[in-house]
């Protein structure tokens, strides 16, 4: 899908890089055609008040899809309820290091 698509509607703009970075890797996957359309980053509110805000909410052929953007890095597992992140092993040894080994002058 085009950036200046009729189809592509960025209700307010993305504050952070990946999020931005991601979105656009989403639109370049839609099709520009019928019935295809994006809305992206916006918020609505619940019958109890309660504030829910959404990435993306993409109109398909016969679907409807509730895209939540994350930005991990590794393996992700789970069900409808619960997801479990497996970070790649680099990044696990970086963490138990305190920092990645690149960082660190030679």
């Amino acid at each position: 899908m085009r950036a200046d698509s009729s189809r592509w509607h960025e209700v307010s703009p993305s504050e952070f890089d990946h999020e931005r970075a991601g979105l656009a890797h989403l639109r370049e996957l839609l099709p520009d055609r019928a019935p295809f359309h994006a809305w992206t980053n916006f918020e609505f509110r619940d019958r109890a008040g309660k504030w829910y805000e959404v990435d993306a909410l993409v109109l398909g052929e016969r679907r409807l899809h509730l895209i939540e953007l994350k930005h991990y890095r590794g393996a992700i597992t789970g069900n409808a309820y619960r997801w479990r992140r497996r970070a790649p092993a680099l990044f696990r040894i970086a963490r138990f290091c305190g920092e990645p080994p690149w960082w660190r002058a030679g």
